[in-house]
């Protein structure tokens, strides 16, 4: 009896050890886990390191701009005097100068991720990662001139640079079953902040080259854009009355237009709504001729007509026959 004892004693040992030896692979197989899976306690760590380390650099950044705002308020002089402090930094690799409708980015480039420097009017942030800049139409496509002071007026569209297609309209301010210019693959026209590195300040349709020259005092309804984008930097908006973009339905101004001039928006009757921004100072005569009577018009920074520096009586005549859009509303200061 004690034999079959012994031998059954040292079976148990023997399946214990079994037992014993998975559960330790096991926890082994765990514990590998959870220092080397995707979201294993290294994965974390290093995580938590680069995160720590980018707030840091995040943090210096942003003290560069504060201090240089103080000191510097220049635009031009801000931004290239921030870019060269941050290129002074060991962690910099490179600085590169991005420009957008609504904003300039310098784009920093860290031994760890990018930082994003974003200048938007008298507004600076930094941020983590990039920043989605919207980029504007080739300066190619349009006819522009440069003014006594060295600053860009663009006064046309340059077709032979475009991909166009004549086409019928018939839903425009004037008779059905007009000739017109389709412009393809163009919904959204963001105009460019710069041309050849020189400010645009103007904007008008006037003067559209086609075949190597400019039709004059004739009429182009123009189709297939439905979005302008205006920049920053555009100081006045004028138009022609026999150019019209017939098909735009919305349109974004930004502060540091000053002049709103006749004929800017002429004959855009699917305009349903626009913002004035409050740096507008001047609302010449005619500056809605042929939109819709339904058109709303927002005017920031104003309690009144009274308000601005110059305003025509006839700023919101839309027709023919004196008629006059309703829909204003002032928002004030």
């Amino acid at each position: 009896m004690k034999r079959n004892t012994k031998r059954k004693n040292e079976g148990i040992t023997l399946i214990a050890l079994v037992i014993t030896i998975v559960v330790l692979l096991i926890l082994a197989g765990v514990t590998i886990s959870a220092l080397t899976g995707d979201n294993s306690l290294i994965e974390q760590a290093n995580k938590a390191k680069t995160e720590t380390n980018m707030g840091k650099y995040r943090e210096e950044i942003e003290l560069i701009a504060i201090e240089e705002q103080k000191e510097i308020t220049d635009f031009e002089n801000l931004i290239n005097n921030i870019k060269a402090k941050i290129e002074e930094k060991d962690y910099v690799e490179s600085v590169t100068r991005k420009e957008g409708v609504f904003n300039t980015v310098l784009e920093v480039q860290t031994d760890i991720d990018k930082i994003s420097v974003v200048f938007s009017n008298s507004d600076i942030e930094v941020a983590i990662g990039e920043v989605e800049i919207q980029e504007t139409a080739d300066e190619n496509i349009f006819n522009y001139r440069e003014n006594s002071e060295g600053k860009i007026e663009i006064i046309g569209f340059n077709f032979d640079n475009m991909e166009i297609e004549d086409c019928i309209v018939n839903d425009s301010i004037y008779q059905e079953n007009q000739k017109g210019i389709n412009i393809k693959n163009m919904p959204k026209l963001i105009i460019p902040n710069k041309i050849e590195g020189k400010d645009v300040v103007s904007v008008q349709f006037s003067e559209n080259i086609r075949n190597g020259s400019i039709n004059y005092q004739e009429l182009e309804i123009i189709t297939g854009i439905t979005e302008i984008i205006y920049p920053k930097t555009v100081k006045e908006i004028s138009g022609e009355r026999f150019k019209i973009l017939n098909d735009v339905q919305k349109i974004t101004l930004q502060e540091g237009l000053e002049t709103l001039s006749s004929y800017a928006f002429f004959g855009m009757i699917k305009l349903k709504s626009i913002t004035i921004p409050s740096s507008v100072k001047k609302l010449k005569g005619d500056t809605f001729y042929g939109c819709d009577e339904s058109l709303q018009v927002n005017i920031l920074g104003k309690d009144s007509k009274d308000d601005f520096e110059e305003y025509h009586e006839y700023a919101f005549r839309i027709g023919f026959r004196w008629d006059m859009l309703t829909n204003i509303n002032y928002l004030g200061k």
